[in-house]
Formats: structure tokens, sequence, C-alpha cells
């Protein structure tokens, strides 16, 4: 069965979709169309293929014509069964056939490919396929789109089967059925149609449309009056397949731009004051007033049976407050619910959130990037890793398990007491102390004291916190990790002095004394031991070609981050790996927790992502590790114009990347200096992924100063010797491909260049088309005509490129050094204006062609001269005469041979405009032959 519907939302891996009945379907990702699945395929086998976006194929708020693949009924009967749907045009069409087709039929095609002259699309009907030309499509369209199209030509056996087609808007309006001797079969759903209504049965109508029976709800029209015998007009929902019947929708559609304001009402909402209606099928029915749609519960999700029950609605038929639990698009009706539990919930709205705030949700998923939570129906969040404390987790089930419900802070410092416990991660460690922070950004101060003996804390751990004092004012919060049956409260002695002579008080004194330096002896022995491991672990990481123990904490696209003996945190750079082959990438085989032996070359600061209240610092310090010695690069190398070097890739963009030469010098390669193959430079983009090993030249240093720090701008190539040369071909960026301007490219070594239009082709044609297929492969071949500096004359023709002997031109080729008077040749209308055409009609040459104008109402000559320009759009070949070679403002005289008698030549209007003839017609406003 097919049927109608609105797409409602779109996620990762399936559509939801509103379809009649107050039922909603899912459309898995692999049910788009053939196109859409092709890709998703190719960038799971192939890792340079990057995943489609679901949403790029597809517009929100849009109706669709779906077809029921799969109906799946749950235990619970009260539960709505799921309904799997497709919309490929192979599933959809399916019924169809070439006989099927008639002139503005619409039909719900998905796009193929795209060509030089248009778009290929998938009709879903067998040995039929279509084509929408780029006039026809509002814009490109991406490859495995859903787009709405009419048939402008039907398909023939000469022309192959193929139909033309052009694009209809998702905002409509859609054409309508205006033939009544079609099939059935051809009534498609979105179809618009006219009918007749015959019988007006509430809730629906019954109609005559066409030759067909046709039924309707009227709670799609918010119940307006109608009687019988009215006109109306409808969009077709689905054509029931036994009864044959047309079901109609005769009210407004959703469409993309009304989405979001289709109802007047949102989901969670709380209405006042709704009226009841009647009931019909376990449903009851409630107006919410005048123009709105209608509202309905259904009976089975009562609260109570003499709160609602007939005789009670009949006395009061108006209920003070419901919620909004679902918006059925489709239908035009809201869900409703009376349930206490529902009314009462609180809901938070996602244009009511704001930075800062803090709610208890609960845990959904953990996934190796953050977890997923839920706030509350309607309404879910993302917590990244990053934000899970100051410092790194070693994994995120360490702070809760999925499904268990989390609040979003502890408690302020103005609400902790001492004895309370709280569950934190530990920030940083040292010899004295650890910092502990909260969810809240809350931390407190953990003294080696009160820090058990036989435990072992590494940073990013998950410890439970007692309080032992709270400053609030000073916002100081100490902290112990000791249970409190372990802790020793230790008693303060104090001498008793008053009952004791002098010389006996100094003899207590004393002792006191000496018995606090004994039980102070093994603290200073361990505080000695541990100055010898500090001074030990300093000559270490003086030393460089010592090494040192490390674990590797967690592994990114750049380097590896390792913690050192003592907690201290180091990185080991992609460059400092060691010896690698090109293309491999060096961080592949390394792992979380992975024990190495580094050598420590010097330390840096890094920014942190918080400021750490306790410490008060706002920088990290880390150790830069090698895993050779002496490293493969050094800290602070100087890189010199034609030195071999070995890089790795940052980021790779559309045109250029940025690869990482050492830990502290960053470089840049065009894409330009990576190959003379334009295919291949296509392709770059995704195939150059964080971490490749590339080997390359350095082709310029710049040196920058800036406020008493120097930088350096380095640009590298893996192109060999200078190929920038006349008589060559070399490969350019398309800047910018336009009649007016031409093809303006950019070349290797800092170079730019222009082909004029008469140097595309070979051939006289329009050049549309070609200027379209410039700015799509972005990276063409070009031949270097001439070369002045750094700006070069180019050619795209074939002949000049490949040596191939072109078809007999029309006219040769003309520049400055062969042009003549009189000469006839054909040149490109690059710009049109009311009053005059700009040609470009040789390499290099620009003219202008005057065209008649004046005020005269009813001229004939000016309406051949706008018929004339209507004739000749940009890119068009037009045949032209030059008629003087000495150009002024850089544009020679011409004039066309077929509208020799519709005014004055060139040449004439020149002489007049250099002798001010008060004859002469005012100029126009950016006329380029005005002074």
């Amino acid at each position: 069965m097919v049927l109608l519907g609105c797409v409602t939302e779109v996620r990762s891996s399936y559509l939801l979709v509103s379809l009649p009945g107050c039922v909603v379907g899912r459309v898995p990702i692999t049910n788009i169309s053939e196109t859409f699945t092709e890709m998703l395929l190719r960038s799971t086998s192939e890792e340079d293929v990057d995943m489609p976006d679901l949403s790029s194929v597809v517009e929100v708020g849009a109706t669709y014509p779906f077809k029921v693949l799969k109906v799946t009924f749950k235990d619970n009967s009260k539960r709505k069964p799921g309904v799997t749907l497709s919309m490929d045009p192979r599933a959809v069409n399916s019924e169809l056939r070439m006989q099927s087709l008639y002139p503005r039929m619409l039909l719900h095609v998905s796009v193929v490919s795209v060509e030089d002259h248009g778009h290929i699309v998938d009709l879903g009907i067998p040995s039929v396929q279509g084509f929408i030309p780029f006039s026809a499509s509002n814009g490109v369209l991406t490859p495995g789109q859903i787009v709405h199209a009419s048939v402008t030509r039907l398909p023939s056996p000469k022309d192959g089967n193929v139909a033309w087609l052009s694009r209809v808007s998702s905002e409509g309006p859609f054409p309508e059925i205006d033939d009544e001797n079609i099939a059935l079969t051809s009534i498609l759903p979105g179809a618009k149609v006219t009918a007749y209504i015959t019988e007006v049965k509430q809730p629906f109508v019954h109609l005559k449309c066409m030759s067909f029976s046709a039924c309707a709800n009227m709670m799609s029209m918010a119940m307006q009056n109608v009687s019988e015998a009215t006109k109306v007009a409808g969009t077709v929902l689905y054509v029931h397949p036994l009864s044959h019947v047309v079901y109609l929708h005769l009210g407004p559609l959703p469409t993309p731009s009304r989405f979001a304001k289709f109802f007047r009402h949102r989901n969670f909402d709380f209405v006042k004051n709704v009226k009841f209606e009647y009931f019909w099928h376990h449903r009851m029915l409630f107006s919410m007033g005048k123009g709105a749609p209608f509202g309905f519960i259904q009976k089975g999700n009562l609260p109570g049976r003499g709160f609602l029950s007939q005789d009670a609605l009949a006395q009061n038929p108006v209920i003070p407050k419901a919620r909004v639990t679902f918006l059925h698009y489709m239908d035009n009706l809201v869900q409703l619910s009376l349930a206490e539990s529902t009314i009462n919930m609180e809901v938070i709205k996602p244009d009511e959130v704001q930075v800062g705030d803090i709610y208890e949700c609960n845990v959904s998923l953990h996934v190796s990037n953050g977890m997923f939570v839920a706030i509350c129906p309607g309404l879910s969040g993302f917590v990244r890793h990053t934000h899970l404390s100051d410092a790194l987790a070693t994994s995120p089930p360490m702070f809760r398990w999925a499904h268990c419900q989390v609040q979003g802070a502890v408690c302020g410092r103005r609400q902790v007491h001492p004895g309370d416990s709280y569950k934190g991660v530990v920030v940083s460690r040292t010899d004295r102390h650890m910092v502990v922070i909260f969810f809240n950004a809350v931390k407190g101060i953990v003294y080696s004291e009160e820090i058990p003996e036989a435990s072992v804390y590494f940073v990013g751990q998950t410890v439970t916190c007692r309080v032992l004092e709270c400053n609030a004012q000073q916002e100081r919060l100490k902290l112990s990790l000791r249970s409190e049956s372990t802790v020793v409260r230790k008693q303060a002695v104090r001498p008793r002095t008053k009952s004791l002579p002098d010389n006996e008080q100094n003899i207590e004194v004393k002792s006191l004394v000496e018995d606090a330096l004994k039980a102070k002896k093994p603290l200073a022995e361990d505080v000695l031991k541990k100055e010898k491991l500090a001074s030990d672990e300093l000559e270490t990481e003086l030393d460089p070609s010592k090494k040192c123990k490390a674990t590797i904490q967690s592994t990114n696209r750049h380097q590896l981050n390792v913690v050192l003996r003592g907690g201290k945190r180091g990185r080991v750079h992609v460059t400092e790996i060691g010896v690698v082959e090109e293309g491999s990438l060096p961080l592949k085989g390394f792992k979380p927790f992975q024990a190495l032996r580094v050598h420590v070359l010097g330390s840096h600061l890094a920014k942190a992502r918080t400021f750490l209240e306790i410490s008060h610092r706002r920088f990290k310090e880390y150790r830069e590790c090698s895993l050779d010695y002496p490293p493969p690069v050094p800290l602070h190398m100087l890189y010199k114009k034609g030195m071999e070097v070995m890089g790795y890739v940052k980021e790779a963009n559309n045109t250029s990347c940025s690869v990482w030469l050492s830990p502290m010098q960053i470089a840049t390669l065009e894409y330009l200096h990576f190959s003379e193959n334009p295919k291949e430079l296509r392709k770059l983009k995704k195939q150059l992924k964080p971490g490749l090993a590339l080997k390359a030249r350095v082709l310029e240093v710049e040196k920058i100063k800036k406020e008493k720090q120097t930088y350096y701008n380095i640009t590298l190539t893996r192109l060999d010797g200078a190929t920038v040369q006349p008589g060559r071909n070399v490969v350019g960026l398309v800047q910018v491909a336009s009649p007016e301007k031409g093809v303006v490219l950019r070349l290797p070594h800092g170079c730019h260049g222009v082909a004029s239009l008469c140097d595309l082709r070979d051939e006289v044609a329009p050049l549309q088309g070609t200027l379209e297929r410039c700015r799509r492969l972005l990276y063409v071949h070009c031949h270097l005509v001439e070369v002045k500096g750094d700006f070069c004359t180019l050619s795209l023709k074939k002949s000049r490129l490949y040596g191939v002997t072109p078809k007999t031109p029309l006219y040769p080729e003309l520049t400055l050094s062969t042009l003549t008077r009189y000469t006839i040749t054909t040149g490109y209308v690059a710009s049109r204006h009311p009053r005059h055409l700009l040609v470009n009609f040789g390499r290099g040459l620009d003219g202008c062609v005057r065209l008649h104008s004046c005020d005269t109402r009813g001229c004939a000559a000016c309406k051949e001269t706008r018929a004339l320009l209507d004739r000749h759009p940009p890119g068009e070949p037009v045949e032209v005469k030059v008629e003087d070679v000495k150009a002024t403002k850089g544009l020679y005289p011409l004039s066309m041979p077929e509208i020799d008698g519709l005014g004055l030549s060139a040449l004439l209007i020149v002489l007049n405009m250099l002798s001010r003839d008060i004859y002469s017609p005012p100029p126009l406003i950016g006329d380029p032959w005005c002074d």
C-alpha cells in the first residue's frame, strides 16, 4: 500500500514520518533510494569515502509517498503498531508502466548522478529513465536526493525511453490532474485533484473525483461548513487497495517553510478549556478554539470512568486543562492527555535551555567520546568526555552505569557540611596533596596525611571523599580519603604549667620538644627518600639520553598522551615516533595503557580547558618525549628552501592541508603542489587522513616577527622543477568561471592565469555547460600560452592540450597581432545591457556592440533589440564585425550583421561621444563608453 506522509524528524539511521490515521512510521536509512544505499555501502567498504548525510536528501516538513513494507504489532495491544516504510521510487512506483505516464504528472524521483547538462534521475519504472535539465532543476541536486518532478516530455523509443522532467518545489503548488480519463493506477499520493461533494456524514464527506469514488475527513478542514454539490480541491492521500476508494485531504498540508508553525500548539504545551464534541472510534474529540485543529484523547488513556462519562460530559463538556502529547500532521489533529502523571510532569522545552543550567538526568548510553543522557520526555543531551571532569577519565563507565540516575552537580560549598561524603574525580596529584573536582566545578584539596598509604591514586580516577573543613568565604574545601573507622584522632598535649615551679616548667617543655622530635624522625626519613626520588627523576629529565618509563593514557590523531613516573603528563608527538614509511599511519599501532620507554626532551605549557580554582593556574605543564634519541626531528629545527622533509598530515581542507614538521612547526601543502593529475587532486581531501606520513620539499620559508616572537610560514611541494613555462600543460584550481570574466585559475608556484571565452573549446557552441563543468571539477588541465611574471594566458582547447586535430573551426583564432579592420569572426557574449552587448572575440580581445535605445513608446527597433538580448544570453556565440582596431577603454567597437538596420554603428557612436554631439542619447550608469 502506498500512502502520503510527512517527514517530521531526521535521525542518524532513520526517518520519522507522520501518516494518515494518527500513525507514525519509520523509514530505515537503507530504504531511501538505490543511489543512497550504494553511497552507504561505499562509505562502509572504502575508508576514504565519507558517510552521506540523511538530511541532505530529504526535507523536514515535506510530504512524500511511502510504501508500507511491514506492520509489527507489539505484545501490548494498547500500543500502536510499528510501521516500516520505504520511499525508494522503485518501491513506490513499482505498479507504474511507461503507458501510465501523462503530461504534467507528479512523480517522486531520486537523483542518480549529475551530468554536463542536467541530472539523471530514477523514476522506479522499468525500462524508463528520467532527465531533469539544469534549467528546470532550480539548482544543483545531490545524488540520492528525493525530489518532486512533473513530466514535461513523455518517453518514446526514439529518444531511448527518456522522460524529461521539471522539478517541483516542496512548497508547492503541485500540478493538478486535468485529464478525467486517466487510469486509477496513474493517480499517485500527493497529486492535486478536484471533486464534488455527494454526501456529508460527519466526520466524513463522500465525493466524486473524476469517475472514481472518494472520501475525506472533515477534521482536515477544521470542520468547516460544507454542503452537497460543492466543488472542492484536495490532495490524494492514498487509494484503498480493495475498495478502490480515493481518500483525499481537503485542508492545507505542511511544507518545509510552514512546518514549525503549522500547529498553534507544540508538544507538551498546556491547553485550557477544550470542549468535548463527540465520540468516534474509541476516541473523544474536542474543539480547541475557532480555526484551530481538533484534539482527541484515546479512551484507554482516560484518568477515570466517572470523570469523563457520557453523562458528565453532557452536563459540563468543557475540560479545564489538558496537555499536548503529539502532533499528527497528516490528520490535522492534536493528541491530548488528561492523566495526572502527564499533566504534573516537569517538561523542559529545547528553547528554554540556557547555558549554565543544571538538570537531573538519566544516563542512557555510554560511547567512546562521552555519554547520552535523558533529561525529560522530548529532550535528551550528550556529555562529551572532555566535560566529565577537568581531567580525562580512563573510561566513561567509571562515572555512572547506564540507566542510573545522576545529578548535574553536587551541593555548593555553602551547603556542604563536615562529615558528608561525595564522589569526585582526581584532577592533579603531587607528593603533598591531591586536587579533586566534582560535577559542578567545586574543587577540594586532599593533603598527603589524609591519603591512605596502601592506596594508589591516579589522575582521572573517581574517588569518594569525606569533607573535613569547608570555608565558603575563602572557597576552600579540605577533604580526606580515609574512612572514619581508620581515622586516629590526635589529642593535643598541652603542659599544665600553673602548678609547677619555673625550673620544673622548663624540664616539662624540654621533654615535650624531645618527644616531638623523636616522633618526627621517621617522617623526616620519608621526606628524604621522596626528595631523593625527585632528584633522580630530575636528573633523568635533564639527561635526554636516558629512558623513562611511561604509560599511554590516550591517543589522538597527532600524539600519544602519556603519564610519566610521579603522575607527570607528557606527550609523544607524531613527528617523534621514529623512522616511518611514507603513506603509513605511525600512531595506529599504539593503544591506551601500553607501556613505553621514552626520552624526555623538554617541557612546555598548554592552556587548560578550565580554570583550576585550587591551584589558580590556567596552564598545564607537559613533557615533550621521543621514542628515539637523538630525536628524529629536533624541537626547534630551522628549515631552509629546498630541504627534503617528512611531514604528517594535521588537517585536510578543500584546497590544501596543514602538515606537522615538528612538535612546534606546521607547514602548508597546497594540492596544486601535490600532483599534476587533476583526478588525483579531487580525491585528496578524503585520502589525506590525519597523521598520514608524507615526503615533501620546502618551497618557501617566510619569517614573521610578532610581539617579540618569531614565526615561520613554510610552504611545501611534491613537484620536481619549475612547471610554469610557456607551451606546457599544468593543473589549475578554478577560482572564477563566468561569461563576464572567463575562467580564472590559480596555478602552481604562486602564479595565476585567465582563459578567455574564445579559448575554452574548439567548436563554436554555447559555453554555459563548459563553465558549469569547470566549476564542478574544480581542478582542470590548462595550456600555458604566454607567461608574464606571475600572470599567464591560458587555453583549455583540446587541440592545444592534447594535440588533437579539431573539427574545422568556423573562424581562426584572433590575437592583438592578427586583428584587422572589418574582420568578421565569432565571439561569445560576456554580458548584456539595455544599450550594448560586451563580446569576447579573441584572446584578450573584448568589444562592445551598440544597440538601439530610445524613449519612443512602441518603437519597433526597441522591441527587436529586446528580442535580440533574449536570444543571446551570456555565453552564447554571436557573429561580429570589427569596426576599428583602436580600442576605447580596452573595448573595440563591433557590429553585428543581424542588427545593421536597428541603430547607429559603433564607430559613429564613438565619434559622436568624442565630439560630444548633443543629439547622442545620454549614457547609462556603468556604461563602458561613458567618460
